[in-house]
């Protein structure tokens, strides 16, 4: 799934050097670079790290585009489809690294440790029931 959305947005970077200049295809291949680089990681350490890198390329975009109407549609389509599968990635690695939603059930205690002491015989197993005959 990776290399295909890699193939589209390289295709589409392509694109939008030709219409949108150097800034824009740089914004996709870093988009990308950083892309990638959350989903090698391994541990919510390294996502954190990543995720300034993805804070930082936002910010830069921002300054590029102060209003979203201003974004062209094709970088629009390329940054959101970047964004999805970065988000994917993040979402993996914080789902591993969260504690499950409810702690595992306490194993039952070996059948050594229940209490082996029996009813006395002469008491009723149940209210109303006569005692047993000797």
């Amino acid at each position: 799934m990776h290399s295909k959305l890699l193939s589209m947005t390289f295709g589409l970077g392509l694109t939008l050097a030709a219409c949108g200049g150097d800034k824009n295809e740089e914004l996709v291949k870093d988009g990308v670079k950083i892309r990638n680089q959350m989903c090698a990681c391994t541990d919510v350490a390294c996502a954190e790290a990543v995720e300034k890198k993805w804070e930082g390329l936002r910010g830069r975009a921002h300054k590029m585009f102060p209003e979203a109407k201003n974004i062209p549609d094709d970088l629009m389509d390329v940054m959101d489809r970047i964004d999805d599968s970065y988000a994917l990635c993040l979402h993996k690695i914080r789902a591993a690294a969260a504690p499950p939603l409810r702690p595992p059930a306490e194993a039952p205690p070996p059948a050594e440790a229940l209490p082996t002491k029996a009813l006395p015989a002469e008491a009723p197993l149940a209210p109303g029931t006569p005692p047993a005959a000797p």
